[in-house]
């Protein structure tokens, strides 16, 4: 496939689904590790695979495309996202396992809900590494220093991209 190709395969995919590229495989194995919270949801597209495998999930944005006010422009909904900050989502549900799919690059969102976590909680990162497409640096050092990674499922790429899924839990000593 060529570059430009592959490219337009990617834009089509993320203005219609997600960011990440993700399959019936990975979404299988991620839906056990709910019930999850899942916070910066965008349209639910990964909230309604999940629910469709079984798993508990409540998908919250503080922006969801019914709020008029989604930067991606965004209209449409896979599943009910609920409208609500990522730290408030992460402090109302703190028994579930908190799904974090590629937070905005250079947002502080991310991280205040790294630090809304309860001690314990788990986290499912899905998005670039540091100095990537996601996050923040506050983010990645905050999160390498007060969470200990338990596991990672693989994920197909686009051509440039490379996403990563990290299982994490909030360490008890915070």
């Amino acid at each position: 496939m060529s570059l430009e190709i592959e490219w337009e395969a990617r834009e089509a995919w993320n203005k219609n689904n997600c960011f990440p590229k993700v399959d019936d495989n990975f979404i299988a194995e991620l839906a056990t590790y709910g019930p999850f919270i899942e916070v910066g949801a965008g349209t639910g597209y990964m909230a309604k695979r999940l629910h469709d495998k079984g798993a508990v999930i409540q998908a919250t944005d503080l922006y969801p495309p019914t709020s008029g006010q989604n930067p991606y422009r965004w209209k449409h909904e896979h599943y009910p996202v609920k409208r609500m900050n990522a730290a408030k989502a992460v402090r109302n549900y703190p028994s579930r396992t908190v799904l974090m799919s590629w937070p905005s690059y250079g947002k502080k969102w991310a991280l205040m809900a790294l630090h809304a976590m309860a001690p314990g909680q788990r986290l499912v990162y899905i998005g670039e590494g540091r100095h990537g497409c996601t996050a923040n640096d506050g983010f990645f050092t905050y999160l390498s220093t007060n969470f200990s990674e338990t596991h990672e499922i693989l994920l197909d790429n686009f051509y440039g991209i490379h996403d990563e899924c990290h299982i994490y839990t909030k360490n008890t000593s915070v």
